[in-house]
């Protein structure tokens, strides 16, 4: 259960800091907001897949 808090923790940061680092350079908050959550969707998609790939080919080397 600790992990999951500290994900989610470190996801509720990391999207803050984003948003803010966004709002410095865009000036805009809905622009801001808009990437942050574009980013943070395609983050989550790419940690997914990579996870995926991470845990097939270390399986798969187990095996060997």
């Amino acid at each position: 259960m600790n992990r999951i808090k500290k994900v989610i923790s470190w996801r509720i940061v990391s999207i803050l800091i984003t948003i803010i680092i966004m709002l410095i350079f865009t000036g805009n908050v809905r622009e801001a907001t808009g990437l942050t959550f574009f980013l943070h969707v395609a983050l989550t998609i790419a940690n997914y897949v990579f996870e995926t790939v991470w845990d097939r080919f270390y399986t798969d080397q187990e095996k060997k």
